[in-house]
């Protein structure tokens, strides 16, 4: 990158550990994703996990891009907020948060929420307690197509769980959900055939369920695969790190041209021994899967 980072002249003032975002470089991000899929926004599904703040999402809302993925019931709040449209809860909720999430809908009356399944007892529970309340929600079906960490296998399960949401008076079945985050290669053509490998046996399925219900949609991925979903016009797309970029991600997908938006402010805050400083940033403030 060849422009210079910024100066920060009032340091003193700035408390630490802090984040230092690039105006210009965030919005040059935001119209770059806008760009890749033809100005079309209903395709876009940022994922806000990344930036947790209501004025990137405001600036977000600014391009017409205006329904989000979230990972927490906080993060859907603070994008509801703001003025999403709508808010997907991208993990299955159990427990205490079933119940925080149908209240969703009644602070935030304008905002439609939705969160994903993935096997007949949550969906059962979600339907029992969503009655109670009188309250109909939307859901997807999350789908596991490689990555192991949540969903549905595809197969005859995916179509018994999808029989049975048709049959939950306050459940509405928007689509299909699927995460394929583990799908890193660095090069792009090899990525996007793992990727569109991995789709086929979930789009034989999607296209079943659609014979039902024509107006299924399908969510796809994350930032690594968000250049291969957007070739397909019919997928709904959920980049998030490419909002404020990074190294990792500028190394490994060497296709997508996002510049870095965002750096953290960090002191240091002892020398304990030659050649060792310490930095009040926090190893797991930043993410602790890296070295």
């Amino acid at each position: 990158m060849n422009e210079r980072w910024f100066e920060i002249t009032n340091v003193n003032t700035v408390d630490s550990p802090s984040i230092a975002l690039y105006k210009q470089h965030l919005q040059f991000n935001i119209g770059h994703m806008v760009s890749l899929v033809d100005g079309q926004t209903d395709r876009l599904m940022p994922h806000i996990k990344t930036n947790k703040m209501p004025e990137v999402m405001k600036m977000l809302l600014a391009s017409n891009i205006t329904n989000f993925k979230a990972s927490t019931i906080s993060e859907a709040e603070i994008a509801a907020e703001v003025g999403a449209t709508s808010v997907l809860i991208a993990h299955q909720l159990v427990g205490p948060k079933v119940n925080r999430f149908l209240d969703l809908s009644l602070h935030f009356p304008n905002t439609q929420f939705s969160t994903i399944l993935d096997s007949i007892e949550t969906a059962k529970i979600l339907n029992e307690e969503a009655t109670k309340k009188g309250i109909s929600t939307q859901v997807y079906i999350d789908v596991n197509n490689g990555m192991n960490r949540s969903g549905i296998e595809a197969g005859q399960g995916l179509l018994e769980l999808a029989a049975f949401i048709s049959t939950c008076a306050s459940l509405h079945l928007m689509g299909l959900h699927v995460y394929d985050g583990h799908l890193r290669d660095n090069d792009f053509n090899q990525r996007n055939q793992k990727i569109e490998t991995g789709l086929e046996e979930v789009l034989h399925y999607f296209e079943t369920l659609k014979q039902e219900n024509p107006k299924l949609k399908m969510i796809c991925g994350g930032t690594p695969s968000f250049t291969s979903h957007l070739l397909d016009k019919s997928r709904i797309t959920s980049p998030g790190t490419c909002v404020l970029w990074d190294l990792g991600y500028s190394e490994k997908l060497q296709e997508q041209e996002f510049k870095y938006a965002a750096l953290v402010v960090t002191r240091i805050i002892s020398k304990p021994t030659e050649g060792i400083i310490t930095v009040d940033m926090g190893h797991k403030s930043v993410a602790p899967e890296n070295p």
